[in-house]
């Protein structure tokens, strides 16, 4: 059996290795794609570097399309604003697969780690709604390696992603958007499939990359750069610890708006990843120039719908500090400005958002900032000890955190006193049956007996009024 252990992975080594494997490979790749073509230029085995892996590299590498090679009549008329670079929506310098040794000495293909370095991938969108990437099919081979034959030999049990260098653009010629995003660094472990209930990832790592927006590709750009950004996971608790630190330098349209502005997320969030709906934000802290401000509680989202049950802390915002990362070139009305304000700020959210209809959850926020000074120049005035105690409250159209419960389909029913319903239900919300009434007469509870009250006794009664 050992040397069968030696002698098989050998033997896989050599036979990968000959030029013989690279058309046979290519051929199974295209077998994947009806519209376009994948190419390589060469491919290396190595079965020391990545024990007991077996690494299959591919170099200088390109998919192809052929999403724009025949066009209805009507469209023709676009074809000189379709980029070259539309026509190979994928290059890279270097794709590593890492195969079992184990799996493959019984003839079983098992990926386990996959690394691609240098990518350019080159996503377009054409003003008729077509997308360059539209070549993939369901894998038909017209040589003797049949679909059947290798999907039951193929097995993406993936446990490590990594990718390094990368460069994604989306040119949305349809809507006239651009995006652009550059990552130096990117690794994913865990169980990676292709299947929701299988998936379970236990690290995500970002770093040192940016992301660059144009809406309506009028040279005005926003960029967003991230130095960190690490995610943990625990499937089986549902849990998702994250760790989010960037000095970010926004712009747009070539002008600056921040400069090293520090913006930091730490925290857990709880989410069933394979259906990721709601989200039990537990404790997080996101930081603003040095700022923190706390969120804890729920937020969900049932079709087009957003709801949240959220309370929002910000127990010592410096504006002074804020300020001083804006760019003055940009912001000429801060240039000169000093204040040593502090807000101070505890809110709830509670309800339901909805974009079309405009309706907004129940907003309760105590604003409070306490004494200061603010200076401005051209004005000759200094505001000093300035104090400022405000709460700010909305109406809500769900009573209670009973009716929440529901909503997220949490109980099946809530049971209500009638007296302390809101006069507008919402709308996902129904009377489905009201009892009958008992009595209706109060009940006085007394140390005293009737007789022995007097007409000078104080009665203490309780009522309840519905918005």
């Amino acid at each position: 059996m050992a040397v069968l252990v030696i002698v098989v992975p050998l033997t896989v080594t050599a036979i990968l290795s000959s030029e013989w494997f690279r058309p046979k490979l290519t051929g199974i790749c295209n077998s994947f794609v009806e519209n376009g073509e994948i190419t390589m230029d060469s491919l290396s085995v190595s079965l020391l570097e990545e024990i007991p892996l077996l690494s299959i590299k591919l170099y200088n590498g390109a998919v192809h399309s052929h999403a724009y090679a025949e066009i209805d009549a009507k469209n023709e008329k676009y074809l000189p604003q379709i980029p070259e670079q539309a026509h190979t929506p994928v290059t890279f310098k270097q794709f590593v697969v890492s195969l079992d040794i184990p799996s493959l000495i019984f003839g079983k293909i098992n990926i386990r780690r996959i690394r691609l370095s240098e990518p350019n991938i080159y996503g377009y969108i054409s003003p008729w709604g077509k997308a360059n990437w539209d070549i993939f099919g369901e894998g038909t081979q017209e040589d003797d390696t049949t679909e059947e034959e290798i999907t039951s030999t193929l097995n993406l049990g993936v446990q490590r992603v990594s990718l390094s260098k990368a460069y994604v653009t989306l040119l949305d010629d349809q809507n006239k958007n651009m995006y652009k995003v550059h990552i130096e660094r990117f690794l994913t472990s865990g169980n990676i499939s292709l299947d929701p209930n299988e998936l379970n990832i236990r690290r995500v790592h970002l770093k040192d990359s940016d992301l660059s927006i144009n809406m309506k590709k009028g040279g005005n750009w926003a960029k967003f750069t991230i130095d960190s950004l690490i995610i943990r996971g625990n499937k089986a608790e549902e849990l998702y610890s994250i760790a989010f630190a960037s000095k970010t330098n926004l712009s747009m349209g070539g002008k600056a708006y921040t400069r090293g502005f520090p913006l930091n997320i730490d925290g857990t969030i709880g989410m069933d990843i394979a259906n990721p709906t709601n989200f039990d934000i537990d404790n997080t802290t996101l930081t603003i120039a040095g700022s923190p401000i706390t969120f804890d509680g729920k937020v969900g989202f049932i079709g087009e719908s957003i709801f949240t049950n959220l309370t929002c802390g910000i127990p010592d915002f410096h504006v002074g500090k804020a300020i001083s990362y804006l760019d003055t070139a940009a912001f000429p009305q801060f240039k000169g400005m000093s204040t040593d304000l502090r807000i101070a700020l505890d809110l709830k959210a509670q309800g339901r958002y909805e974009g079309e209809t405009g309706l907004l959850p129940a907003i309760n926020a105590d604003i409070r900032i306490p004494d200061g000074t603010f200076k401005y120049p051209g004005i000759d005035v200094e505001v000093n000890r300035l104090g400022f105690d405000a709460t700010l409250k909305a109406n809500i159209t769900i009573d209670s955190q009973k009716d929440f419960a529901l909503l997220d389909e949490e109980v099946d029913f809530t049971v209500h006193s009638f007296k302390d319903l809101p006069t507008e239900l919402d709308e996902d919300l129904e009377i489905i049956a009201v009892p009958k009434r008992e009595s209706p007469n109060e009940v006085l509870i007394s140390s005293k007996k009737w007789a022995e009250l007097a007409r000078t006794n104080a009665l203490s009664t309780n009522i309840s009024l519905s918005n």
